[in-house]
């Protein structure tokens, strides 16, 4: 009977010391004690403490940093140096060899319509619309350049741009609605080769189509330009500021002169009546200039096989002007005045002149390679 109720009592005590010590269960969503938990790239794992039995368990510096289960949103990609915004618009495109374009086109009153075009940097375009009392013109980079605001003046535009990249170019409408023409023109720039004086061009003109070019020449500069066949085609040249060389209204397909300032001269060439094929002459003459006090000067060059170099020199009329090339018999010798008086055409007369100048002018003296390459030198004195 005793050893029975100390057995009892024995269970109860057991049973008692059970409930006074209870085993923390893990709250959810809760890390277990013994998982590493990392703070970053580079972080050493942390040990998370093992709650109370009477503390809530309180988030650790280590929980607070870890990543959500869900992705946070991201802002949208930010255009970078190298990416830029897409330019919209209509695209304007050059037929094959062509050197412009025209569009037609219709606005509401306050309408606006955007074109885009390539263009590299350095060359010279010229944009126009008409009417160009009725429409506003603006032209600015992709980057934001602008080249013309549209904030008074004329609806026109002519510089050389200056970077490679999309232009856009915006014809906007006044208080009434209007019909317009756009014109790009993008003149395909003459290079002479090394040490050479002049270059020829060919092309092929369609009926009503117009070739523009453009070259860069120094104030005072002789230019001379021929196409043929004259009788078939205009010659127009104009500078990039306007002043008008050439107007193309009658007087053939030819000019010689000075011209008046340093900047880029457009030349375009049109057909007559109908499609012909061309060729177009450009020369700008090396100037010779005699040093101080002195009567004479010398140049040496060299030709290629019927290559032709250019000079000009001024003199003023009654002087006696000499002129030698050498070597004899491997160069012949032409001399004409700016006004077009030729003293020597190079038609089986040898390659020396001697003569009285008949007007102060300009003279040309043109040495011209034979079949063969030659290395050649050239004296003129005036007295």
């Amino acid at each position: 009977m005793i050893i029975s109720a100390l057995v009892a009592a024995g269970f109860l005590l057991a049973a008692c010391g059970a409930a006074a010590t209870p085993t923390a269960v893990p709250p959810s969503g809760a890390v277990a004690s013994d998982t590493p938990v990392a703070n970053g790239p580079g972080s050493t794992a942390t040990m998370l403490p093992e709650p109370s039995a009477t503390e809530a368990p309180q988030p650790t510096a280590t929980e607070a940093s870890m990543p959500t289960a869900t992705p946070l949103p991201t802002a949208p990609p930010q255009p970078t140096a190298t990416q830029k915004p897409a330019v919209t618009g209509e695209r304007i495109s050059f037929a094959a060899g062509a050197t412009s374009a025209a569009v037609e086109g219709n606005l509401a009153a306050q309408g606006m319509q955007r074109y885009v075009l390539g263009v590299m940097a350095g060359q010279l375009m010229e944009v126009s619309v008409d009417p160009q009392d009725k429409v506003q013109l603006v032209v600015y980079g992709a980057d934001g350049n602008v080249l013309k605001s549209g904030m008074g003046g004329a609806a026109f535009f002519r510089g050389t741009v200056p970077s490679t990249q999309d232009y856009i170019v915006e014809v906007k409408a006044g208080s009434e609605a209007v019909s317009y023409t756009l014109n790009v023109i993008i003149p395909l720039r003459i290079s002479f080769a090394a040490g050479a004086t002049s270059a020829v061009i060919t092309g092929q003109l369609a009926a009503a189509q117009t070739q523009h070019y453009v070259l860069n020449i120094e104030e005072g500069q002789l230019l001379e330009v021929g196409v043929s066949p004259q009788e078939s085609v205009r010659l127009v040249i104009y500078g990039a500021d306007g002043t008008v060389l050439k107007s193309g209204m009658g007087g053939g397909a030819f000019f010689r002169g000075t011209v008046p300032s340093t900047q880029d001269y457009i030349v375009d060439v049109g057909p007559g009546t109908g499609a012909v094929s061309f060729t177009m002459d450009v020369i700008i003459p090396v100037r010779i200039s005699f040093a101080a006090g002195a009567t004479s000067a010398s140049v040496e060059g060299h030709l290629s096989a019927h290559q032709t170099q250019y000079y000009v020199l001024g003199a003023a009329g009654g002087q006696t002007m000499e002129v030698n090339a050498s070597p004899e018999g491997k160069v012949r010798l032409i001399i004409y005045g700016v006004d077009g008086t030729v003293l020597m055409s190079g038609m089986g007369e040898g390659a020396s002149f001697s003569g009285t100048l008949p007007s102060g002018q300009d003279y040309i003296v043109a040495v011209q390679a034979g079949p063969e390459a030659v290395n050649c030198s050239l004296e003129v004195s005036i007295q």
